[in-house]
């Protein structure tokens, strides 16, 4: 499990750079998550449920500023 939680670790400092967020504000997007869905983040299963729903939120966010960088003009 130890190997998850290094893995999620990585996944939520990779999402604050691209998006633009501080470690400690995508920290508290997953905790968040963790918390509003009642995952236990001390179980495997919990960690894998809140981590999916983590990169679901993130995929949007990412598409999100995305969205915005075509729109803006040159």
């Amino acid at each position: 499990m130890q190997e998850l939680q290094e893995q999620i670790k990585n996944e939520i400092e990779k999402y604050a750079e691209i998006i633009g967020v501080t470690v400690e504000d995508a920290q508290a997007v997953f905790d968040s998550i963790a918390s509003n869905n009642s995952l236990d983040v001390n179980t495997e299963d919990g960690l894998k449920i809140s981590r999916s729903v983590f990169r679901s939120k993130f995929s949007q966010a990412r598409g999100r500023k995305e969205g915005e960088n075509e729109s803006k003009p040159d």
